[in-house]
C-alpha cells in the first residue's frame, strides 16, 4: 500500500490450483528471483515448465538442478557481494540485461509465418530436457528414498530391544566427549619436500603418532584433506583416509599414502573425528581434532 509500490506489486491471496492455472496460462516467462540460498523448493516453476512456460530464475531451489542451457535462463547461484544491497543491484542489472539481450529477441524475432522459431525451440527443449525429470512423484520418491526411509529404519534400529542401541550410542558419545580433550599428538611425519615441488605420479606417505588416552583407535577416523583456493575460499579436492597400523606402546599409529594426481598449489590438513557404526553421519558428534 506504500505509494512507491502502488500499481507495481500485486499480492494474490489463497494461491491454489485454480489461481495457478490462470497464472501459468497467461505467462510467457516464469520469473523467480529469491534471495539465495533461501528458496525452499520452487514447485510453481516445475508446474510452469510442464505447461510450456520458460523459467528465468536464480540458480537456487529446484532450478539449481533443473536449469538446462537453451531451455530457460538463469542468474548465477554464487553471490558476488556479501552486501545484500550491492548484490540486489547486480542481480537487477543482470535481470534487465538478460531480458533485453536474450529473452525479448527470442520472443519477438519471428519467421515469415509469424512463428518465433527460437522461442518455440526452447519450449520443446523445455519439455524434453526438464519436464520428465521434475515431477512431484519424483520429489516424493527422493524425499522418501534419501531421507524419510533412512530415518524410519534408524528409528526402528534405536528403538529395538527396549532402546538397546540408543543406550549404547549415548554411552559411547558421553565417553568420547569426556576423553576428547585429553588427546595428544605425539608426532607427525611426512616427506621433507612436501612444502616444495612434488611431481605427478609420486607417492606421499603421512604418519601420525597420537596418544588417544581412553579412546580406542576404532572409535576415531583420521583423514587427509587437500584443498585449493577458489574465490578466496578453500575448496575440497581430495579426501583420503588414514589406516590404523598398530600400537607403539600406548601410542596409536596411523598412516596414509597418497599418489599425486593433480597439478597446482594445494593446502593440506589432517583431521580426526569420532567414528561409530551407529552414527548417522560424520559430523553428528561435532568433535574434530586438527592434527
Amino acid at each position: 500500500r506504500k505509494p512507491e509500490f502502488m500499481g507495481k506489486i500485486i499480492f494474490l491471496e489463497n494461491y491454489d490450483m485454480i489461481l495457478a492455472k490462470k497464472l501459468v496460462s497467461g505467462c510467457d516467462v516464469w520469473l523467480n528471483t529469491p534471495t539465495r540460498p533461501l528458496e525452499a523448493s520452487g514447485t510453481s516453476g516445475e508446474k510452469a515448465v510442464m505447461n510450456g512456460v520458460l523459467n528465468f530464475s536464480v540458480l537456487d531451489g529446484w532450478w539449481a538442478e533443473g536449469y538446462k542451457e537453451g531451455a530457460g535462463w538463469a542468474i548465477e547461484e554464487e553471490p558476488t557481494y556479501p552486501d545484500h544491497r550491492l548484490q540486489d543491484e547486480l542481480d537487477a542489472a543482470t535481470l534487465y540485461y538478460v531480458i533485453e539481450d536474450q529473452i525479448a529477441p527470442a520472443f519477438y524475432l519471428r519467421n515469415p509465418n509469424g512463428i518465433p522459431v527460437e522461442w518455440t525451440q526452447m519450449m520443446k527443449d523445455n519439455f524434453y530436457k526438464i519436464s520428465p525429470h521434475f515431477t512431484m512423484e519424483r520429489q516424493l520418491n527422493d524425499y522418501y528414498g534419501k531421507f524419510y526411509h533412512k530415518l524410519e529404519n534408524r528409528t526402528d534400529l534405536l528403538k529395538a530391544n527396549n532402546l538397546e542401541k540408543a543406550y549404547q550410542i549415548s554411552k559411547w558419545k558421553n565417553k568420547l566427549i569426556a576423553a576428547w580433550g585429553n588427546i595428544e599428538v605425539v608426532q607427525v611425519s611426512y616427506p621433507g619436500n612436501i612444502d616444495e615441488t612434488t611431481f605427478l605420479g609420486s607417492n606421499i606417505c603421512f604418519e601420525v603418532k597420537i596418544n588417544l588416552g581412553n579412546i580406542k583407535p576404532e572409535d576415531v577416523k583420521m583423514e587427509l584433506l587437500v584443498t585449493d583456493q577458489e574465490n578466496d575460499k578453500n575448496k575440497l579436492q581430495v579426501k583420503e583416509a588414514f589406516r590404523f597400523t598398530g600400537m607403539d606402546g600406548n601410542i596409536s599409529v596411523f598412516r596414509c599414502e597418497v599418489k599425486v594426481k593433480y597439478v597446482g598449489s594445494w593446502s593440506l590438513g589432517i583431521r580426526m573425528i569420532p567414528h561409530h557404526p551407529l552414527l548417522p553421519h560424520d559430523m553428528d558428534l561435532k568433535l574434530v581434532k586438527w592434527i
